[in-house]
């Protein structure tokens, strides 16, 4: 009897354990979104999973997002502080680059005329340059200076 009253014991400890680590991985990724000011790209579930929303970036005409998980967390917080460090409204692409960075693809090359050319390299450092299809329909523009 003792026994199977420790077994029990330990699963409820171990439930308690996962909830707690649950609360403090939210409480990881809602301090990250404050700090870095990116509340309009993420969202969540009734289950408090964590989403950023990168509709259109991929693929034209497509809604899409990138769950954020313990595996790619560290990935996430790079990714802002690099987008961050790279271009005065780095902020505000720093979600899109650790999407990019994570399906290990560029964007759709007109997404590109939106983000900051300064942040050109690291997206493009994170695949290879896209095909041009239905889904793709432009290239990546040239840079401005490119084109003086």
């Amino acid at each position: 009897m003792l026994c199977d009253e420790c077994v029990d014991f330990k699963d409820k400890v171990n439930q308690k354990n996962k909830l707690f680590d649950k609360i403090q991985f939210v409480l990881d990724i809602l301090d990250l979104i404050r700090e870095y000011d990116c509340f309009a790209d993420v969202y969540w579930d009734k289950k408090y999973n964590f989403y950023i929303e990168c509709n259109d970036l991929f693929h034209w005409a497509t809604t899409d997002e990138i769950k954020i998980t313990k595996d790619n967390f560290e990935l996430l917080k790079t990714s802002l502080k690099d987008a961050k460090e790279t271009s005065v409204n780095g902020e505000m692409w720093g979600t899109s680059l650790f999407c990019c960075r994570v399906k290990k693809m560029r964007p759709q090359g007109k997404y590109y005329t939106h983000i900051d050319e300064n942040l050109w390299e690291l997206f493009d450092y994170c695949g290879p340059e896209r095909a041009i299809t239905i889904f793709n329909p432009y290239s990546k523009p040239k840079k401005a200076a490119d084109n003086e």
